[in-house]
């Protein structure tokens, strides 16, 4: 079943430095329907990628049985998405940022493949009107643009500090939305193919892996094997950030700072008219990352109670 590395090797290669006419892609797998929702996610064994760095790892077992590792590497000029089975790599697809080139093979490089997204993608600016579109046309924000007063909290009096002081947490929302990258997947088309377009166009760094596409597939119809697409489909994606900033002040001091992101991908299948969106990453910065008003007040009225004599 398994190929000589050597030979892989060769096919990593002759993409490297040589040009290669479109193929079709081959669907060696069973079709899978949506009413095997269950079957399909059941794979699925790890639900948290890996990562280090510019890298994702997200780890999984196949209906097979077989180990599966989707490797997503983001580097300056590519983005590289490779699929590993039982430890042999079995298809891999790279996307050339400034020429817009996505490339590849499956099978354990028995089939290559080469396509522009220029040809398929096309970039359209969002349509909803509270969007300020900034000058690139590439992304769209809106913001509150200020800080807005939103909890209050006293502290308690004790033996190091016999004071009593009110400490204010005020909030900026900020949310940034992507343009719609418009698209057309055709049948047999390979999975990374599919991760790695999104994630260079829209999710950059942050953890979207095959678990998530997987996910998303099931909710607006779409079937697939372990590798591939079963049947194609066309319509859009979207990224979208939602930003929260918080300081808290004691005094018009400030004593406590932190920003909550949230990173959202949208996808939308135009044959049917089902979307999906998933939350495909959160970083806090607060320390010990704490999201309740209350808990960011009392860390900031700790802070100021160390400096109390």
């Amino acid at each position: 079943m398994w190929r000589n590395v050597n030979k892989i090797s060769s096919v990593l290669a002759f993409m490297m430095f040589f040009s290669f006419g479109a193929s079709a892609f081959a669907i060696s797998d069973t079709p899978i329907t949506i009413s095997n929702e269950k079957k399909i996610l059941s794979e699925v064994m790890f639900e948290n990628a890996v990562i280090e760095g510019d890298t994702i790892t997200d780890k999984f077992v196949d209906k097979e049985g077989r180990q599966n590792k989707m490797v997503i590497e983001t580097k300056d000029n590519q983005t590289i998405v490779s699929l590993f089975i039982d430890g042999t790599i079995e298809q891999q697809s790279i996307v050339d940022k400034e020429t817009g080139i996505l490339s590849g093979f499956s099978e354990y490089g028995e089939s290559t493949f080469e396509k522009n997204l220029d040809e398929t993608v096309t970039a359209e600016d969002t349509l909803e009107t509270k969007f300020a579109t900034t000058n690139n046309g590439d992304i769209s924000t809106y913001a509150v643009g200020y800080y807005s007063q939103v909890a209050t909290k006293k502290s308690v009096p004790n033996a190091l500090c016999n004071k009593t002081v009110t400490a204010y947490l005020y909030e900026k929302s900020t949310t940034t939305n992507t343009s719609k990258m418009y698209f057309n997947f055709s049948k047999g088309e390979l999975l990374t193919a599919i991760v790695a377009t999104i994630v260079t166009a829209i999710v950059l760094r942050n953890a979207f892996t095959l678990t998530i596409l997987k996910e998303m597939l099931v909710s607006i119809g779409v079937g697939f094997t372990t590798t591939t697409l079963t049947a194609g489909f066309k319509g859009y994606y979207k990224g979208r950030k939602d930003i929260k900033d918080y300081y808290a002040t004691i005094n018009g001091t400030r004593y406590f700072t932190s920003k909550i992101t949230k990173q959202y991908v949208t996808i939308f299948n135009s044959y049917n008219g089902k979307g999906s969106t998933k939350l495909v990453s959160t970083t806090n910065t607060g320390y010990g990352s704490p999201t309740s008003y209350q808990v960011m007040l009392s860390q900031a009225i700790a802070t100021w109670g160390r400096g109390c004599k």
